[in-house]
């Protein structure tokens, strides 16, 4: 998975070339990651599309937190894999196209999130998906509200698989975020909490 280099504002041209370089030095499948947030690089849908032409890029994991942008991406091209990037959007990612997953809720509740995945997507029993999804989204909405990163070394604490604190400087959650990320995970039926 490929950010785009940050910290000096980029144009176009300059987002593509940096991929194209890294396309041609690299003989396995790059994912182009759009996350603006933190990159400060936005890589919009017609530029996604001029991506997916390099031989190896086979996938682009949306984070922007327009849905729209997973319509957009896959009416331009059919070339891609498109992954879910904001948790909290997950359901109405899936509904518009995005195939593929990477989250976070997965570490505390696998099984459900497998589950709310394979009737969204394999399945696309979109009811039943929603019926899964009411259940994981107030672990989700808090998980990209506290920070993903946060959310994921104090969780797998509550839950006795400790990973230990994250890189400075970033810290766990504070003792309120803490406690209240205990009552989501005991309500989504996490184990250990």
């Amino acid at each position: 998975m490929i950010l785009p280099v940050s910290y000096w504002p980029l144009t176009q041209d300059e987002v593509l070339s940096h991929y194209d370089h890294v396309a041609r030095a690299a003989d396995i499948p790059i994912a182009a990651y759009n996350n603006p947030w933190t990159t400060g690089v936005d890589m919009k849908p017609e530029l996604i599309a001029r991506l997916a032409q390099l031989d190896n890029i086979r996938c682009v994991k949306e984070s922007s937190g327009d849905l729209t942008r997973i319509t957009a991406i896959r009416l331009l091209t059919d070339k891609l894999t498109i992954i879910a990037g904001w948790e909290s959007t997950s359901f109405e990612a899936f509904a518009v196209g995005a195939t593929a997953w990477a989250p976070v809720c997965s570490n505390f509740v696998p099984q459900a999130a497998m589950e709310f995945y394979r009737a969204a997507v394999d399945e696309a029993d979109m009811p039943k998906a929603r019926k899964l999804w009411d259940r994981l989204f107030p672990l989700c909405e808090f998980i990209c509200a506290k920070s993903h990163i946060r959310v994921a070394h104090t969780g797998l604490d509550i839950v006795g698989r400790s990973a230990g604190a994250p890189r400075r400087p970033l810290r766990m959650l504070g003792a309120e975020d803490r406690t209240r990320l205990h009552g989501i995970l005991k309500a989504v039926g996490a184990k250990g909490a």
